[in-house]
C-alpha cells in the first residue's frame, strides 16, 4: 500500500518532491509550447487568442472590443449536445481574456449577429429558437420560435427588428419583432400552384434554386441580399415586398459558392466570395453594376473583408496548403498581394479560417477559423503595420 506519510529522512524525500517538481514543470512547458501555433511573421502579430473549441465560429461587436465564440452547429449538430460546448463565450479582445459566457439555450447556435449598439445578441439554435441576450447582463431576455433547423439571422439597421433566413428548400426571409418575436413579415419566392411547388421539389437542381444560404442587410434597412445554395444573387424590398434576381449563373449546380454575404458600411457596396469562380464581386448598389476580381491562384477561399475605408480586400485561402489571409488593394489587387498572417502546420493540423473582419477603425484585422482538435482554434488579431 502506498505511504502518504511525508518522510522523516529529509534529504531523500526532499530530492524526490524536487524531481517530482521539475519533472511535471517541463511537462507542463511542453505541452505550451506544442499547443502554440507557429507563425511566418511573429512580430505582426498582436495577440493569437486560443480558443478550446471544435468548430470555433466568433463574430465581432460593432465596437470591435469583445467577439463571441460558439460551436458551428453545421460541424457539431449531427451529435448529441454536449454541456460543456453548449455556453457561448465572451472574449474581450484587447486582454485576449474571456468576459463572461452566455448560457440557457440548449442546442448548439447556426448563426449569431450583435444588435447595431453592440449591446443584444440574437443567437439562431439547431432546435427552432431565437435568443435575444443582454450582454451587459450575460444573460438572456427573449426566447422566440422558429424553424427546426436553425438559419440565418441578422438585425436590422433599427434595433428593432431582426430578418431571419429558414433553412432548406422553400426557404423564407421573416422580419421578426425582437422584443416580441412576432413575425411581422414574411418573404419567399412565389410559387405558381401547388403542382409547381411539388414538381419542384422532384428535382434537386430547382429544389437548390428555393434554398436560400446567405444573406446581408443593407444600412438603409430596405435592402436584404440573398444567395442560393445554386448561386443566385437577389435581393427583397422589405417595403414593396419584391425579389428581383442580380445575377443567375447558367450552369445550375449545389456549390453554395456565395453564402458569405456582406454590406460596406456606407451601404454603397455589397460584396462577396466567388469560391467557385475563385474571384471577389463588388456590387455597386446605386448602379447595380458588378466589378469582379480575380484573387490569386489559391485554394479553399473563406471570409472576404472590405477595409472601412474601401480601399482593401482581405480574404483568407491556403497557399501552398498553408491557411494564410491575405490582402490586396481594391484598385490594383494583382499589383500588390501580401500575408497578413499565415498559420502554418503545427505538430498536428492546420486551421481552416472562416471568418476574416477588419477593426471597425482600420487599425488591423481579426481572424479565426476551427480545427479538426479541440484545443487549437485561436482568435488571431494582426496589427495594422501587416496591413499595407
Amino acid at each position: 500500500m502506498y505511504d502518504a506519510t511525508w518522510p522523516r529522512s529529509g534529504k531523500r524525500g526532499w530530492r524526490a518532491v524536487r524531481l517530482v517538481v521539475l519533472c511535471g514543470a517541463i511537462a507542463v512547458g511542453l505541452a505550451v509550447w506544442f499547443a502554440q501555433p507557429l507563425y511566418a511573421q511573429d512580430e505582426d502579430v498582436q495577440q493569437a487568442i486560443p480558443i478550446t473549441c471544435r468548430a470555433c465560429e466568433f463574430r465581432l461587436a460593432p465596437d470591435g472590443g469583445t467577439a463571441v465564440v460558439f460551436e458551428n452547429a453545421a460541424i457539431v449538430g449531427d451529435e448529441a449536445p454536449q454541456f460543456a460546448r453548449l455556453p457561448i463565450r465572451i472574449i474581450n479582445l484587447a486582454s485576449g481574456k474571456a468576459a463572461g459566457r452566455l448560457v440557457g439555450h440548449t442546442d448548439y447556435a447556426t448563426d449569431a449577429d450583435f444588435s447595431p449598439d453592440g449591446k443584444r445578441l440574437a443567437t439562431i439554435h439547431s432546435n427552432g429558437v431565437i435568443q435575444i441576450w443582454d450582454m451587459a447582463r450575460r444573460r438572456t431576455i427573449g426566447q422566440f420560435p422558429t424553424t427546426i433547423g436553425g438559419g440565418k439571422i441578422r438585425y436590422l439597421p433599427d434595433g428593432e427588428r431582426l430578418t431571419v433566413l429558414t433553412p432548406g428548400p422553400a426557404s423564407e426571409l421573416r422580419v421578426v419583432d425582437a422584443e416580441t418575436g412576432a413575425i411581422t413579415q414574411i418573404l419567399r419566392k412565389p410559387v405558381l400552384s401547388l403542382y409547381a411547388y411539388r414538381e419542384a421539389f422532384s428535382d434537386i437542381t430547382r429544389q437548390m434554386d428555393m434554398n436560400f444560404c446567405g444573406l446581408a442587410v443593407a444600412p438603409d434597412g430596405d435592402s436584404v441580399a440573398v444567395a442560393t445554395a445554386n448561386d443566385e444573387l437577389g435581393f427583397w424590398s422589405l417595403e414593396s415586398g419584391a425579389y428581383k434576381v442580380l445575377d443567375r449563373p447558367s450552369d445550375r449546380m449545389a456549390t453554395f459558392a456565395r453564402c458569405d454575404l456582406h454590406f460596406s458600411a456606407d451601404g454603397a457596396t455589397l460584396y462577396y466570395l466567388d469560391t467557385k469562380a475563385k474571384q471577389a464581386d463588388l456590387w455597386d448598389w446605386e448602379s447595380r453594376e458588378r466589378r469582379s476580381i480575380a484573387l490569386a491562384e489559391t485554394e479553399r477561399l473563406s471570409g472576404l473583408a472590405l477595409s472601412p475605408d474601401g480601399a482593401m480586400l482581405a480574404w483568407a485561402a491556403h497557399v501552398d496548403d498553408v491557411p494564410t489571409v491575405l490582402t490586396a488593394p481594391v484598385d490594383a489587387p494583382e499589383a500588390v498581394l501580401d500575408s497578413a498572417l499565415v498559420v502554418t502546420d503545427t505538430l498536428r493540423v492546420a486551421p481552416r479560417i472562416t471568418a476574416v473582419h477588419f477593426l471597425p477603425d482600420g487599425s488591423g484585422l481579426v481572424a479565426g477559423g476551427f480545427l479538426a482538435t479541440d484545443d487549437e482554434n485561436a482568435i488571431y488579431i494582426v496589427g495594422a503595420e501587416s496591413v499595407p
